[in-house]
């Protein structure tokens, strides 16, 4: 009798849990859609320390429409607050966090992870604070078992849930590998 597989797998197994993560502009292309002009970056997450396994593909389009997310971005990473940023090199290696996300690709029909809102540092310790908090967790959260918000890289808990320390902030940007 000859070997049969199932291959009915589970679509979002590999996929970046939803949460907020630190990530790092690995590259970052021009491209041309029906919308106009984009960057494309190619975002690497990170999960305690270490770099998730599959990169997040997000554009920034000049766009009306899109100008939060572009604004969101270049907070996020530090960017000055005027000038111009043309050349797609400035955008590789920069680093920030965001909210991931997950949302079906209109291509293939499955899940793929997607930024839902690029966060500057402090609004990432207040998210991340605020859902440890309602778990009772020192920097993660989790909701009917799935994480929430990821921990941060090399975050040291604090003694009490509710009150994370400025000190183990700094720590944690101390430790941080970019």
């Amino acid at each position: 009798m000859p070997v049969q597989f199932n291959l009915e797998r589970d679509p979002t197994l590999g996929l970046l849990p939803p949460g907020i993560y630190k990530f790092v502009v690995e590259d970052a292309t021009e491209k041309t859609s029906k919308a106009g002009p984009y960057v494309n970056l190619r975002l690497r997450p990170y999960s305690k320390g270490q770099k998730w396994g599959s990169s997040v593909f997000e554009g920034l389009y000049q766009t009306k429409e899109s100008r939060w997310k572009v604004e969101q971005f270049f907070n996020s990473v530090g960017a000055p607050l005027s000038g111009n940023v043309g050349a797609v090199e400035w955008f590789k290696g920069k680093s920030g966090w965001a909210k991931f996300d997950h949302r079906v690709n209109n291509r293939s029909g499955l899940p793929e992870a997607t930024v839902a809102a690029f966060l500057t540092e402090e609004e990432a310790e207040r998210a991340i604070a605020t859902l440890a908090e309602k778990a009772g967790q020192a920097g993660q959260a989790f909701d009917d078992g799935e994480p929430v918000v990821a921990q941060r890289p090399a975050r040291t808990a604090a003694k009490s849930p509710s009150k994370a320390s400025s000190a183990a902030v700094k720590e944690l940007d101390e430790d941080t590998p970019f």
